[in-house]
């Protein structure tokens, strides 16, 4: 029977299973809770106390369980023996004595108790891990003795229908089949228990699931205050208290103590943490600085070398321009010598010889005309020589037509005589010069006209020229 008042918090029942528990033989038996709270009645024997007893089994170690208290039994009357082989009856013997009758009396059977709890909160906030499994698989190896025990968690919502059956007999080939399900099996109840305490928030704290083995089975209460005081609260030694407290008191101040010494501590090494900081960071420069120092000259020449590198690849260009423009100019060079060579071929094959021979003339008299040049200025400047030695610059010297020179002209007339020796004879030369030196003797100096056509000319009527000038 199920109520309607829905409570959510934490994790609830959600499922029981049992199988080959108690009475319940060969076959699946389930309660389908769904985290609701539930009524379990039935008549006496129709193994209500054997269900209570299964949760207790996952839940509770085996020392402090007291199966079928919820009956009245004592703790002899019921076992894990008892459940696991099926006890049903007693049958007495001729002697007086009785002995329990089995459903499953041989070891080729075993027992499962599997529970899932749900924990519907995690559920809504979207936690995928929201159903948590435990079961307890119990098998005989020795009727006479407790059956062997293989406890099974999951965070996820197992049956015995679809994960402790189709394994044969061998508990070995199902531990093998539920690993390969990724569920954790433990051999023992303090590693298990853990297990599912952390996940339930209960941590180490025995108490609860004392409260739990003591109320489960419950059926009165006769006095609520010292059942409080009995199984809900944790008895506390106030002495022990006081002692803890005042140790810890001690502990605290001591602490503090060594606290505030710190912080003295630290306060005076602040300025020297200080300066510490400063000169790890002066060491830092410094460090940085010798490193630069030394990387600078590597710096440079990698510098240089690609400058150098710039100018050489630059100059190398330049050259391949200067080359390509000397391959040019060969080229017209070689062009233009071969049209010379035509050229001369041409002038040779049309007069070419008279030309030449023209034009050694002309340079044999080019040199006669620059050796008489030299011979007519070394006589002037003989002549010029014999001129009166009172004479000065600025005299005036009186021609017979009443013109006046003075030595600077005459000087001008030997000038002209030197320009134009290259057309007078050396005798006409000398001639001239003779007779202009007597006229400034005597101060008389005749008509240039007229003394040129008194002096005796050479056979080559072309020095005549030279008086135009004049």
């Amino acid at each position: 029977m199920q109520n309607t008042d829905r409570n959510t918090d934490g994790y609830r029942l959600k499922r029981l299973e049992v199988y080959n528990w108690g009475v319940f033989h060969h076959k699946i038996w389930s309660i389908d809770l769904d985290g609701q709270n539930g009524l379990l009645t039935g008549e006496i024997g129709s193994g209500k106390s054997t269900l209570v007893d299964a949760i207790s089994t996952l839940l509770v170690p085996s020392q402090k369980i007291v199966f079928n208290k919820a009956a009245g039994a004592t703790s002899k009357e019921r076992d894990l023996r008892s459940y696991v082989m099926g006890y049903f009856k007693s049958q007495s013997s001729e002697y007086g004595t009785s002995k329990p009758i089995a459903l499953r009396p041989d070891r080729k059977d075993y027992s499962v108790i599997l529970a899932v709890f749900h924990n519907e909160q995690l559920k809504k906030e979207g936690i995928a891990d929201c159903d948590i499994t435990l079961a307890l698989v119990l098998y005989m190896t020795n009727t006479a003795n407790q059956p062997e025990k293989l406890f099974v968690t999951a965070e996820q919502e197992l049956s015995i229908k679809n994960h402790f059956t189709d394994f044969g007999k061998d508990p070995a080939a199902l531990r093998k089949k539920l690993r390969a399900l990724n569920v954790s099996v433990f051999d023992s109840f303090p590693q298990y228990s853990a297990w599912w305490k952390r996940r339930f928030g209960i941590g180490d704290n025995d108490q609860a699931i004392d409260l739990f083995a003591q109320t489960v089975s419950m059926k009165t209460v006769e006095n609520i205050s010292s059942f409080v005081q009995s199984h809900m609260l944790q008895e506390v030694d106030a002495d022990e208290k006081i002692e803890d407290i005042i140790d810890r008191f001690n502990d605290l101040n001591s602490t503090y103590e060594s606290v505030c010494r710190a912080r003295d501590m630290l306060n005076l090494l602040a300025p020297m943490q200080s300066i510490a900081e400063e000169m790890k960071v002066s060491q830092q420069e410094a460090e940085r600085f010798t490193q630069a120092k030394t990387e600078i000259d590597p710096f440079i020449g990698i510098q240089r070398r690609d400058l150098l590198n710039e100018v050489i690849e630059s100059t190398r260009n330049n050259l391949k321009k200067e080359n390509a423009q000397i391959e040019s100019l060969e080229i017209k060079k070689t062009s233009l010598e071969n049209d010379l060579e035509k050229c001369l071929d041409d002038r040779r094959q049309n007069g070419g010889e008279q030309l030449e021979s023209l034009q050694r003339s002309i340079r044999n008299q080019e040199n006669i005309i620059s050796i008489r040049r030299k011979k007519r200025k070394t006589m002037a400047n003989y002549y010029l020589q014999k001129l009166p030695e009172g004479m000065k610059e600025g005299e005036k010297v009186v021609y017979p037509k009443m013109q006046t020179y003075t030595l600077h002209d005459f000087k001008t007339v030997l000038e002209h005589m030197h320009v134009y020796a290259g057309n007078i004879s050396e005798g006409t030369m000398r001639a001239v010069l003779e007779a202009l030196v007597e006229t400034m003797k005597s101060s008389m100096l005749p008509e240039p006209e007229k003394a040129m056509l008194e002096m005796p000319l050479s056979s080559d009527t072309s020095e005549r020229n030279w008086v135009a000038p004049l």
